[in-house]
């Protein structure tokens, strides 16, 4: 009995419950998400190798958030392709396309509060890419990044599914 009443409204919230949770992690990441790096030697210049590796790391971050953004458009072409407006999709692909498109969007804020921990540290001449300030929105914009693309994977196949019938 619990059990049914639960089903049903997470059923009826859960497009709901998905955009909470971005909003809310959008404004904890922006308002709250303060880490400051450990003390670290300053350094008046980088050296090559330093340059080389805040490099790679920041081509790195570009690429997830370009794909995170590639997310956008490959939902949009799918909900126009195949069913020319958002209001003919089911609940289920509805759900899935809004849930890629919210973990998309914390991947990308996950990128930006990267960066932007990138810019304070070697604005106070610090260089600590395995700080904890660091690592920390670099996982969370990589493992949003995946479940953007298990929600993408699961409307393809809602669409595919429902092609079929």
């Amino acid at each position: 009995m619990l059990r049914n009443k639960l089903k049903s409204l997470w059923k009826k919230y859960r497009l709901a419950v998905s955009i909470g949770i971005t909003l809310f992690s959008i404004c904890y990441n922006h308002f709250w998400f303060e880490l400051s790096a450990d003390p670290a030697p300053i350094l008046p210049d980088l050296n090559k190798m330093q340059e080389q590796t805040m490099d790679m790391i920041s081509r790195m971050n570009e690429l997830l958030m370009s794909l995170a953004t590639a997310i956008f458009g490959i939902v949009g072409f799918l909900i126009v392709e195949k069913f020319g407006s958002i209001t003919k999709l089911s609940k289920n692909a509805l759900y899935f396309s809004i849930t890629a498109l919210c973990c998309a969007t914390i991947s990308i804020d996950f990128g930006y509060i990267y960066m932007q921990t990138w810019v304070e540290q070697l604005s106070e001449n610090i260089f600590q890419p395995f700080d904890g300030s660091l690592i920390i929105p670099r996982k969370l914009q990589f493992l949003s990044f995946i479940a953007s693309l298990i929600f993408l994977g699961l409307f393809i196949t809602t669409n595919l599914n429902e092609s079929k019938n």
